[in-house]
C-alpha cells in the first residue's frame, strides 16, 4: 500500500490497563491537548491517541478546487509544522512514541484483459512501482524486428522517430534499404513482443499491461524477416548505427530523431564481441542513455 502524510498525530502515551492508570492516562491526554494546543481525536485501543492540530483540522483531501484553494507550498507548510510537532512531542517524557498518522491507498491494478497472466509483474512489485512512477516522458527505443503500428496496445505508444536500419534488402523484405517505416513484417513479431512488455498501452480494458506504460517506445528496426531456416537476423553495423541514432549521435542515417531515447533497450544475443558495437554502445553511455541488453539468451556472460 502507498503511504502519505495525515494532518494528525499518533502519540503512543505511557499507560497501563489499571482504572488508576487509565484515570491518569485521560489527565497526560488532556494536559497535553492543552499543554501542545492539540485537539484529540480518538484512540487506538490501548495502544495509542491520535491528536490534530488546530490550524490543520480542515483536510484538503476532498476539497473543490477553486481559485482559493490552498497552493502547493502551502500544503508543504502544514506537513512541515506538523513534523515539527511531532519532533516537540518526541522530547515529552510522557510520551513513548510520536508519529504522523500516515494515510493508505490502493496500489493501482490495471483493467487489462490479460493481466492477471503476467505473474512477472507480481513479482517485480510492479503494483507498488507504478504508484512511484510509470514512465511519464520517457522515451525506449527498441532496437528490434520493428513495430506493428497497428497493434491496439502499442499504436499510442510510439514516438514519430521510428527508422528502419536494415540495409540488406534481403533481409528487410521491404524493397530498400534505410528508411522511415519501421514496420516489423518477421512472423514472429519479436520486436512488437519485446515493445508490449515494455509498454503496452494499460488500463484500456484489453491485452496487458506494459511494465513502463506511460513511456513511449522508439522503434527501431535491424532485425529482418525469418530465412529459410526460420531465423531473423541483423548485421552489428546496422544494429551500431540504431544504437547511435538512438542516443542522437551521428549514424549513416544522416538524420536524427526529434528527441533522444532515455533507454535502449537491446534484447538481442550473439558471442561475438564487435569493437564497431562496443564503441557505439560506449557513446551512448557517454552521452547519458541508459543501455539495456539482454544476458543468458546464447547462455555466455560476454560483454558488448
Amino acid at each position: 500500500n502507498r503511504s502519505t502524510r495525515d494532518r494528525s498525530l499518533s502519540a503512543d502515551l505511557s499507560s497501563s490497563n489499571s482504572i488508576d492508570d487509565k484515570s491518569s492516562s485521560a489527565q497526560i491526554k488532556a494536559s497535553l491537548s492543552s499543554k501542545y494546543d492539540m485537539e484529540q481525536k480518538n484512540t487506538v485501543g490501548s495502544i495509542s491517541t491520535r491528536f490534530r492540530l488546530p490550524e490543520l483540522a480542515t483536510s484538503s483531501r476532498y476539497r473543490v478546487k477553486t481559485s482559493t484553494h490552498l497552493s502547493d507550498s502551502s500544503e508543504l507548510e502544514r506537513k512541515w509544522q506538523t513534523l515539527k510537532q511531532i519532533e516537540a512531542l518526541k522530547l515529552d517524557d510522557e510520551i513513548l512514541i510520536a508519529e504522523p498518522n500516515f494515510l493508505r491507498r490502493p496500489t493501482f491494478i490495471p483493467n487489462d484483459t490479460y493481466y492477471k497472466y503476467l505473474w512477472n509483474l507480481s513479482i517485480m512489485n510492479m503494483p507498488e512501482a507504478w504508484d512511484e512512477s510509470s514512465g511519464v516522458d520517457v522515451i525506449v527505443a527498441v532496437i528490434d524486428s520493428g513495430i506493428n503500428p497497428t497493434h491496439l496496445d502499442l499504436r499510442n505508444q510510439l514516438t514519430d522517430s521510428g527508422y528502419d536500419f536494415i540495409t540488406d534488402e534481403l533481409s528487410s523484405n521491404d524493397g530498400d534499404g534505410y528508411d522511415s517505416d519501421p514496420t516489423d513484417l518477421s512472423e514472429a513479431h519479436h520486436g512488437s513482443h519485446v515493445a508490449g512488455i515494455i509498454a503496452a498501452q494499460s488500463n484500456n480494458s484489453r491485452g496487458i499491461a506494459g511494465v513502463a506504460f506511460n513511456a513511449k517506445i522508439m522503434p527501431l528496426r535491424m532485425l529482418g524477416v525469418e530465412d529459410d531456416e526460420g531465423d531473423s537476423e541483423g548485421s552489428d553495423a546496422d544494429l551500431a548505427n540504431a544504437i547511435l541514432y538512438a542516443a542522437g549521435l551521428e549514424n549513416d542515417s544522416g538524420l536524427l530523431p526529434a528527441q533522444r531515447a532515455d533507454i535502449i533497450n537491446l534484447s538481442l544475443g550473439g558471442n561475438e564481441r564487435s569493437e564497431t558495437l562496443s564503441s557505439a554502445i560506449s557513446k551512448a553511455l557517454a552521452a547519458e542513455v541508459i543501455v539495456i541488453a539482454a544476458a543468458g539468451n546464447e547462455s555466455s556472460d560476454e560483454h558488448f
